[in-house]
């Protein structure tokens, strides 16, 4: 779907904008369920911090998605998700881009969302009920940009979605 671009505006001011791309799938490495659910448990957001409002990772959110990744390894983060009965792409894409950003110490930095570029790698439907494994993962460091990636796993290791992403450093 190479070449369909949207945009969204406010009045006259562009807020947004997206581009159709092939997905490319960064190496982000499978973490089992079991390693995933101990790694949540020291999930950086679990303190007041920026980000807690936040629909995919908040803490402060009941209604939100409780993607709480925690740290695997050094730049490696990983949590379990039970999407509670539905899957809507846009949760899918909330719960790549919120593992993206705590690949990263988000927490003690100011960091936004600069680009996305991923999507879905196999066909729906999903498993309403789950679990999944979302994974994110550190890339590289360029000035005020941080690259991650993220994937979403099936529990049996399977990949359903992949994204890369760019953070801007706001201080």
């Amino acid at each position: 779907m190479t070449g369909e671009h949207i945009e969204i505006w406010r009045d006259d001011q562009l807020i947004a904008e997206a581009d159709s791309v092939d997905v490319v799938a960064d190496p982000i490495p499978f973490v089992a369920l079991p390693q995933a659910q101990a790694a949540q448990q020291d999930f950086a957001g679990s303190v007041p911090n920026r980000y807690e409002t936040c629909f995919g990772c908040g803490r402060l959110r009941d209604d939100g998605l409780g993607i709480h990744p925690g740290p695997v390894r050094d730049g490696l983060v990983a949590c379990v998700w039970h999407p509670r009965g539905r899957i809507a792409p846009e949760w899918i894409w909330t719960a790549l881009d919120c593992a993206s950003g705590w690949a990263w110490p988000i927490g003690s930095r100011s960091l936004v969302t600069g680009r996305l570029a991923g999507g879905l790698l196999m066909d729906p439907p999903f498993d309403p009920a789950g679990p999944y494994v979302v994974v994110g993962a550190q890339l590289g460091q360029e000035g005020r940009k941080y690259f991650s990636g993220s994937a979403l796993f099936t529990a049996s290791g399977q990949r359903v979605a992949a994204l890369r992403a760019t953070w801007i450093d706001t201080a």
